[in-house]
């Protein structure tokens, strides 16, 4: 992993290592700047493919390993942001791909869509973040461990014949939201519920960009994990896992 962060790529002279870019500003297409639309493909979409890039051929030298892309519900259904749901959806198709392409080299390529989650990059007193919880079925937002735990059986030999999946780890969000609101509005209203919670706050892809512009290294975007012929990966915690 040192490796592939001191021989990585850079895109547009910046480290493009930020994990992911969310806008909470709803923006309708038709007004959506250029310069907004590249910086959220950029952070979300074209790390995750230069991390890849990185990550491959040091996969294939030691005998295989799992690649994990994160995306988000916003590349499963409708998003009133459409240069963050694009991104998301483009890591889709993207992973898909690429586990077409390195299966033959032993490298299985997953991705994990992330629901509602309690970090401090989400603002979890806002309007925004409590309607999100509001739609998701288990009635709460995960913890980071949770997903942690995710990506850690998709990164282990718990998933050894899982390739090209996406992952929904969003406590049903994605599958289900509409039915936990469909008892108490028509369409109409869940359509302009969904575009104002939009409109509330400050963009955290500042925190993004932050990143970025520090350098941080591509692969703290994408996960990866390598391992010699015949060895089981081993997480950093000692548990079976990313290595």
């Amino acid at each position: 992993m040192q490796a592939a962060r001191h021989q990585q790529p850079r895109a547009g002279g910046q480290g493009a290592g930020a994990r992911t870019c969310l806008s909470k500003a709803y923006v309708p297409i038709t007004a959506t700047s250029r310069e907004a639309w590249d910086t959220i493909l950029d952070v979300n979409l074209t790390g995750q493919f230069l991390g890849m890039q990185a990550c491959a051929p040091l996969m294939e030298r030691t005998g295989g390993g799992s690649i994990i892309n994160i995306g988000s519900t916003a590349g499963i259904m409708g998003h009133p942001v459409a240069a963050y749901s694009s991104s998301k959806w483009g890591v889709r198709g993207m992973t898909k791909s690429a586990a077409i392409d390195l299966a033959a080299k032993g490298i299985r390529v997953n991705a994990m869509h992330p629901g509602v989650v309690d970090t401090p990059m989400m603002d979890s007193g806002s309007t925004l973040f409590k309607s999100l919880v509001s739609m998701t079925a288990l009635g709460r937002a995960a913890d980071a461990d949770e997903m942690a735990s995710a990506a850690l059986f998709l990164a282990s030999d718990d998933s050894s014949f899982v390739t090209g999946i996406d992952l929904p780890v969003d406590g049903g969000f994605s599958e289900l939201a509409a039915m936990v609101r469909s008892g108490t509005e028509s369409t109409a209203d869940h359509h302009r519920f969904l575009t104002s919670i939009f409109h509330e706050g400050p963009s955290s892809c500042r925190r993004a960009l932050t990143l970025v512009r520090a350098g941080n290294s591509v692969n703290e975007q994408t996960g990866c994990t390598t391992a010699a012929p015949g060895r089981r990966r081993v997480h950093s915690s000692g548990r079976r896992g990313a290595a």
